[in-house]
C-alpha cells in the first residue's frame, strides 16, 4: 500500500493499531521496543479495550469487532490508499454475527 502512495505522491498509510497487523506493526517499529522477537497476534500489544468482556471468547471476538470497523472507518476516510472502501455492510450477516459486529457497528 505504501509503495503505491509513494509511487503516487500520497501520504503513506499507517494501518489503526487496533487491528492486529496494525498493533505488531507499531509494537515492531517502536524505538521503545528492545529485543524484539517476532510473534503471532499478541492481543497484550493492542490498545486495551474500552469496557473488558468477561469471557476470552467475547474478548477475542471484541477485539476483533473494534479492529475491523477502526480499520473499515480508516479505509473509508482514504479510499485511494487501500485501492477499495469496503464498508461493514458488505459482509455477510454470518459474518457480522461471528464476529459481534451487529452490536459493535450501531455505537461507532
Amino acid at each position: 500500500m505504501n509503495t503505491a502512495c509513494d509511487l503516487r505522491g500520497d501520504e503513506r498509510v499507517t494501518l489503526p493499531t487496533t487491528t492486529a497487523f496494525g498493533a505488531l506493526v507499531s509494537y515492531a517499529t517502536d524505538p521503545a521496543t528492545r529485543d524484539y522477537q517476532p510473534m503471532h497476534v499478541n492481543f497484550g500489544i493492542m490498545e486495551p479495550l474500552a469496557e473488558r468482556p468477561r469471557g476470552k471468547r467475547e474478548r477475542y471476538a471484541a477485539f476483533a469487532a473494534r479492529g475491523l470497523s477502526d480499520l473499515v472507518r480508516a479505509m473509508r476516510a482514504r479510499p485511494g490508499a487501500y485501492g477499495c472502501a469496503p464498508c461493514l455492510e458488505e459482509l455477510p450477516q454470518d459474518a457480522r454475527e461471528l464476529l459481534g459486529l451487529a452490536a459493535y457497528a450501531e455505537q461507532a
